[in-house]
């Protein structure tokens, strides 16, 4: 009985520990279960997806660039001026006109002053000089066939010099050397209207013509008789394509003209009155 007591005393008090261990375990695992928190969900923040879109390309069209309104320069005149000769003679011959069976020396010799010496070559490139300084650069352009004395161009070559620069006017300065009694002052030559290589040009040469000897007189140069006389038979005349006659400054035998040349402001008044003449003859 006695350890009959015993075991039931051993029992009740093992009991209630059991229960005790028990029931702390169960009540730990579900206070563990009422106390849970959750783990905080992972946020996925959510990216904004900006699309760029690309603008589009602006087709630009190019509109041609206003080119500038280009005003036409006006057309300069030609002139070609021949200073008449130059230092030493040239005896072979060539043609006085196209398909002409008559021929003369190419360059004849010039004539020297009866008084200074002066040479005929050296006179007409002064004066041929004087006249292009006084035409406008603007409005004229002025070739001479010539700008030394020691050459050798004949006078066909000079006519053609003129062709070739498409001239407008062609003016040969001389100075005469003939024995004439009577003679002084300035004149004028053009071909004959007959002339059968210039017959074209009849008109145009007239024109020139009056309009030189009419400024020569204006200033008061003198002149030899009448002015203007006519040749069938000359080289100068007969090859220009162009209005062309020959001005002759004076003679160079007569003892006053000769010394009159010479002198710069006598070559002036000239180169000024065949300038204005030149000038009114192109532009008529």
């Amino acid at each position: 009985m006695r350890y009959l007591r015993m075991f039931i005393v051993a029992i009740a008090l093992v009991i209630p520990l059991i229960f005790l261990f028990f029931g702390q375990t169960y009540l730990k695992k579900h206070m563990e279960a009422l106390q849970y928190i959750p783990p905080k969900p992972t946020i996925v923040e959510e990216k904004e997806v900006v699309q760029k879109v690309q603008p589009k390309k602006q087709v630009v069209v190019k509109k041609p660039m206003e080119q500038p309104v280009q005003v036409k320069e006006k057309e300069k005149k030609i002139i070609v001026i021949d200073p008449g000769h130059q230092r030493y003679r040239d005896q072979r011959l060539e043609p006085i006109g196209p398909d002409s069976h008559t021929w003369k020396p190419k360059m004849p010799a010039s004539a020297y002053g009866v008084s200074t010496g002066q040479a005929e070559y050296a006179l007409t490139l002064q004066v041929a000089n004087r006249i292009k300084e006084r035409l406008d650069a603007s409005k004229y352009e002025v070739k001479l066939t010539r700008t030394e004395h020691v050459i050798a161009k004949s006078t066909k070559e000079r006519a053609e010099f003129a062709n070739k620069q498409n001239a407008d006017l062609y003016i040969q300065l001389h100075a005469d050397g003939a024995k004439d009694a009577n003679g002084r002052g300035m004149y004028i030559i053009m071909a004959h209207e007959n002339n059968r290589y210039t017959k074209k040009l009849t008109e145009a040469n007239r024109k020139v013509s009056q309009v030189l000897l009419h400024e020569i007189k204006s200033a008061k140069l003198d002149t030899h008789k009448k002015g203007l006389l006519y040749a069938d038979q000359m080289t100068a005349l007969n090859w220009p394509n162009m209005p062309s006659v020959i001005v002759e400054l004076g003679y160079l035998n007569d003892r006053q003209d000769d010394e009159r040349l010479a002198k710069t402001a006598y070559q002036n008044r000239i180169a000024e009155a065949l300038a204005r003449g030149i000038e009114k003859a192109v532009e008529k």
